[in-house]
């Protein structure tokens, strides 16, 4: 009887830990995860905004020559 006892507990024991080590892993693997995530996030970020810059210079650009274009019409015109 004794010893079905003192093998119950060390069963319940081995239980516990397992599970503690169990959560501790997932526990682990979520921050690692999030961290991750966030990581990714902040990059796509960075890109984002690094392409509004680059679409921003290239619409002035075109307006600029656009503008450009026009007001050598306009010049030609007046020349008539």
């Amino acid at each position: 009887m004794f010893f079905q006892r003192q093998r119950r507990r060390e069963n319940l024991l081995i239980i516990a830990v397992a599970t503690l080590v169990g959560c501790l892993v997932a526990g682990f693997i979520g921050f690692e995860v999030w961290r991750s995530y966030e990581a990714a996030l902040a990059s796509s970020r960075q890109r984002a905004e690094n392409l509004v810059h680059v679409l921003d210079e290239q619409t002035r650009s075109a307006v600029r020559a656009v503008d450009l274009s026009l007001l050598g019409i306009v010049y030609a015109l007046r020349l008539q």
